[in-house]
């Protein structure tokens, strides 16, 4: 048994003592910053290697011959060389990748804009500033009582700028002024708005149906 066991050894030794190792690091080509798991490949052996946290890399037990070097790193052009190793060389070869810009096929899609026909909203109501000055008046021009005279509004008598929208009294109309709702939208006992027409950009008017964000109220917004 000695007998084999130094054979062995003898015959596997040589052997092992002819590989060579090749290392080295991969950086970036503009900056030369490390590039951690960069693939190095010996084309067409089972061979290579992964570059660690700070791009170094080491191939082990290479048998001497002619390879071809193949670095590849996502975003990086492809890096090709050829090298020579002899039987027991410890070479050093480092790589410097040049950055690739990634260019995908343009894909172009074109369609016909969908033509939304909006339903009618018969109790709705949306008027500008100067439609809003056009509006008859008494007098000093009054945002309140110029509705009044407008389809479904009454007044609430004679002597009050109160709107009285499809049934619903003045207290059961939500009044917002840039979403801020006012609680008291006149004064004078009732008989003026507090609302200065030349500051009005325009108005909504939801005499009925009008969106969940007004809820809260049982009538006009």
């Amino acid at each position: 048994m000695r007998s084999i066991g130094a054979w062995l050894c003898v015959v596997l030794i040589p052997i092992t003592a002819q590989a060579a190792t090749l290392s080295g690091f991969v950086t970036d080509q503009s900056n030369g910053e490390s590039l951690p798991f960069a693939n190095i490949a010996l084309k067409g052996t089972p061979l290579g290697a992964v570059s660690n946290d700070n791009g170094y890399y080491a191939i082990n037990n290479i048998p001497a011959g002619t390879y071809t070097m193949v670095v590849t790193y996502i975003g990086y052009a492809t890096y090709r060389d050829s090298l020579t190793l002899q039987a027991t060389e410890n070479r050093r070869f480092d790589f410097s990748l040049a950055p690739k810009t990634l260019q995908a096929e343009v894909t172009i899609i074109e369609a016909d804009r969908y033509r939304e026909e909006r339903l009618a909203q018969p109790s709705f109501l949306f008027l500008k500033a100067v439609t809003l000055k056009d509006l008859p008046a008494l007098g000093e021009a009054d945002l309140l009582r110029s509705l009044q005279l407008l389809p479904g509004i009454q007044a609430a008598s004679d002597i009050s700028s109160g709107l009285y929208v499809r049934g619903g009294g003045p207290d059961q109309t939500k009044i917002l002024l840039d979403q801020i709702p006012l609680y008291n939208p006149s004064h004078a006992f009732g008989f003026f708005s507090t609302f200065n027409p030349d500051a009005i950009k325009d108005l909504s008017l939801y005499k009925s149906a009008y969106p969940a964000k007004y809820g809260g109220n049982l009538g006009a917004v």
